[in-house]
């Protein structure tokens, strides 16, 4: 299944939450064909639902359409900008800084605009029962009282700690023909965890989903900042980060402590 995956960090860096939502339809039930054939009302309609900035795109080789940049919506009585929204087959992504439900309220919306262009006149219900998967992606930036490097297990600190900083780091320094200075001080940062979550099913079927930690920056790295991706919604990702933050707490079971 050719589906988007999470538009972070890349796009989103030092935003404090971005989730995504991707609905994917039985086939042939998005009207799209049918509203893309009235382009200046579809335009319009966007606008409309959208606000003004928002720019209906046809010129991606890569999607149906898509909105660029994506304007905003009003959920729970707050305004929520949307980054990006594109269409191609049979599924509908939304990217937005705020929650997985609004990412959600968006792509309904954006079916509304498509049924109301295209004249096909059914309620959102219709569309609702023939979704056959949701997907989600959720980023967030948490401060933490340590840096990564305090996740990893003892013996990869000391690994890094006893071999790498202690005995080989200066090895890497490029050789001069005339002299060289000693080094002072070596120190391995872990700027990032990227993790692969494997998920079998009884069935026999397995998928792999995202899960990744980043110090965008030196300067994230002294501060703590941290960049939280995941495959899950809104709520999930805030538990997760949750128990990282308490492994934090719990800093008897953390190396060095």
């Amino acid at each position: 299944m050719d589906e988007p995956g999470l538009a972070v960090p890349v796009q989103s860096v030092g935003d404090p939450l971005v989730s995504e939502v991707t609905l994917t339809f039985e086939s042939f039930i998005l009207p799209t064909a049918e509203a893309l054939a009235n382009e200046q009302e579809l335009r319009e309609g966007f606008a409309k639902e959208f606000g003004p900035a928002v720019k209906l795109a046809l010129d991606d080789p890569e999607v149906r359409f898509s909105l660029v940049p994506g304007g905003s919506i009003i959920v729970g009585g707050q305004r929520v900008t949307i980054q990006r929204v594109s269409q191609k087959g049979d599924w509908i992504n939304a990217n937005v800084r705020g929650t997985s439900d609004a990412a959600r309220q968006v792509v309904q919306t954006v079916v509304k605009v498509l049924d109301r262009v295209g004249s096909v006149n059914r309620e959102w219900d219709y569309y609702e029962k023939h979704v056959v998967r949701t997907s989600f992606g959720t980023a967030t930036t948490v401060r933490l009282p340590g840096t990564l490097r305090d996740m990893l297990a003892p013996a990869v600190d000391g690994l890094f700690s006893d071999v790498v900083e202690e005995r080989l780091a200066s090895r890497m320094v490029p050789r001069r023909t005339h002299g060289m200075a000693k080094p002072a001080f070596a120190r391995v940062l872990v700027h990032g965890i990227e993790c692969q979550v494997l998920v079998a099913e009884e069935s026999g079927t397995s998928n792999k989903y995202k899960l990744e930690f980043h110090h965008m920056s030196s300067e994230d790295l002294a501060a703590g900042t941290c960049y939280v991706i995941s495959e899950l919604d809104y709520d999930g990702h805030m538990e997760l980060v949750d128990h990282l933050l308490a492994t934090f707490s719990a800093s008897d079971d953390l190396p060095g402590s």
